[in-house]
């Protein structure tokens, strides 16, 4: 049996998805569909002795270049996609097809070629999900203030986004598809309309991580019949292995004796309430910096590291920033990997509702793990019932936590991370033969 994996983000990929892929290479012929890729993962991936079975990369590129005329090159990158989806589905002929979404071109494309071979296709869930009816609500009024001038009122603004969106969506799900002769691609998900959720279109099964999801799935409209719970791979008992080799742990400590924090720094935004009242990106950074502080004066003697995020958009200010609250904190490379720092930590902090603290939270589910939200934004509210991250709201609440850590009587509750809806089941490879045997 041959399958086909594309992947469309690298850092989705690297944090995820190649543990998915590493699982299904020790068992079935794999041929990769990639954008590009760093060379330290394209060297793992043409290890036989990790990846077995997988017999090709092929690069892939379905995100627009730089172009003076966007709209000509939206329309050869589209030829290209369609082009591409069909020649490689016609090449390989897999029996399944594995992608992220069914959402967005390429995969749309590519999944439409895939069922005309007769293969089975599945949507593999790279990152954790917000419940998409409050995302869509930050996007448009986000888009409203972004794309139009402050003199029109607000609730126009947002009228005038909701038109624009859904003129982009009938375009993009539409007319592109119709401009390389194929019919327009139905459904009711959408990167322009936020409802993004994968299922609702070409997509066989979707494999998601948690019950959670399952549930945000099934409340977006996606048939349970089709939803399998597998669980994050790097909690997996094969890939567990792999991620070990791929991120092996930085030594951060200078001294023995010495405790570690573990601080996650977001890149610089906005934060909207529940109300949709908006607090501007610089007195969110501001507040950030201010939490700094405090965990800098509440931890003196410990070892403090800020890992900022990789696509963070004022590293210059912030380093400054931090510098001057104390030339004691560490600042980490912000284009490394969370993950290899994690385990040297003894506290772990998130600034905002960061997936690593998720991926923290299933590799050392001993360690104690923050995710603060002081501006009471509503996407920080992430993490608001997860058993194995304590969310706090107040810098009360904050000192309280710290100090029960500080002083040993801290207690985390025991969290169960056994997610599969098999027992029996070991990972992906396992998964797909037992879908497909029913």
């Amino acid at each position: 049996m041959k399958i086909l994996f594309y992947t469309s983000a690298p850092r989705a990929f690297k944090s995820s998805l190649i543990g998915n892929l590493y699982e299904i290479s020790q068992v079935f012929s794999v041929v990769l569909v990639s954008e590009k890729l760093d060379s330290n993962t394209e060297k793992f991936l043409n290890n036989k002795n990790l990846f077995p079975k997988l017999e090709e990369i092929i690069p892939i590129n379905q995100y627009l270049k730089k172009s003076k005329s966007i709209f000509l090159n939206l329309l050869l990158t589209n030829r290209e996609l369609c082009h591409s989806a069909k020649s490689i589905i016609k090449k390989y002929k897999p029996e399944i097809v594995i992608v992220e979404n069914d959402l967005t071109i390429f995969e749309m494309y590519l999944l439409r070629s895939a069922k005309k071979v007769n293969a089975k296709t599945f949507c593999f869930q790279s990152g954790i999900r917000f419940e998409t009816n409050k995302l869509a609500s930050w996007v448009y009024l986000m888009g409203a203030k972004n794309n139009f001038p402050n003199f029109i009122p607000g609730f126009l603004r947002i009228f005038l986004e909701k038109i624009r969106r859904r003129i982009s969506h009938f375009f993009y799900y539409w007319i592109l598809p119709m401009m390389v002769f194929q019919k327009p691609f139905l459904g009711k998900s959408s990167v322009f309309l936020w409802k993004w959720v994968s299922g609702l279109r070409d997509a066989d099964y979707s494999i998601v991580f948690s019950q959670r999801d399952r549930d945000i799935s099934i409340e977006s409209g996606v048939p349970a019949k089709k939803i399998y719970i597998l669980g994050h791979p790097i909690n997996g008992v094969e890939a567990k292995k792999f991620f070990k080799v791929f991120y092996p742990q930085i030594n951060l400590k200078k001294h023995k004796k010495n405790k570690i924090v573990l601080i996650a720094l977001p890149n610089k935004t906005s934060a909207v309430k529940d109300d949709l009242s908006v607090i501007s990106a610089d007195l969110v950074r501001e507040g950030e910096i201010n939490i700094i502080k405090k965990i800098v004066e509440e931890l003196a003697g410990w070892e403090i590291y800020v890992k900022p995020h990789p696509a963070i958009s004022d590293l210059e200010y912030v380093t400054g920033r931090i510098n001057e609250l104390s030339r004691k904190i560490n600042i980490l490379d912000h284009d490394d990997v969370f993950d290899r720092y994690i385990g040297e930590a003894d506290l772990i902090i998130g600034l905002s509702p960061s997936t690593v603290l998720y991926a923290a939270s299933l590799q050392f589910p001993e360690k104690p793990i923050l995710s603060l939200n002081f501006d009471k934004d509503f996407r920080g509210k992430l993490y608001k019932d997860f058993e194995s991250i304590e969310y706090i709201e107040t810098e009360e609440e904050l000192i309280k936590f710290i100090g029960l850590i500080k002083n040993g009587t801290y207690q985390k509750m025991k969290v169960n991370n056994n997610l599969s809806d098999t027992k029996d089941i070991l990972g992906s490879a396992e998964l797909l033969i037992n879908i497909l045997n029913k």
